[in-house]
């Protein structure tokens, strides 16, 4: 099975490259989203938003978060995987990164044609292989 056979990657907020940090931080808090998802002007991923990095890049500094670009604010700490690659070798994608680097979010961001399409989380993928995965996951939690 294919991860473009999911058929859901979610609707994953996302903002321009250029909006204000500001802007990202009210879609986080209207969307109740942990992060979002930053990218240019051709839907290319440029990088992703957290709590973290907002604390870390614009608050702890002092900066305004209205002055401050998103791209100037973003974690690249995260996979991605092509929609047309197998939902089993997203896994181990997935689980290598997360174990020699550790994700900044629970899942893969899929691109096609190296664009962003949206964001596949780990369960859905377990879910995908099979159940007994998925509660294997579960339970690690």
């Amino acid at each position: 099975m294919k991860v473009k056979d999911l058929g859901f990657f979610g609707k994953y907020v996302n903002v321009k490259a250029d909006d204000p940090v500001s802007e990202a931080a009210k879609k986080m808090v209207d969307h109740r989203a942990l992060d979002v998802m930053v990218v240019d002007d051709d839907n290319r991923v440029v990088g992703i938003v957290t709590y973290r990095k907002i604390l870390e890049e614009v608050v702890a500094k002092g900066l305004d978060p209205s002055k401050v670009k998103s791209k100037e604010a973003v974690s690249t700490n995260f996979e991605t995987i092509s929609a047309e690659d197998d939902v089993k070798e997203a896994i181990i994608k997935y689980t290598r990164f997360q174990m020699e680097v550790g994700s900044d979010i629970p899942g893969l961001i899929v691109l096609a044609d190296g664009k962003f399409v949206g964001v596949i989380p780990i369960a859905d993928m377990y879910a995908a292989v099979s159940p007994q995965a998925l509660y294997q996951y579960a339970m690690m939690k």
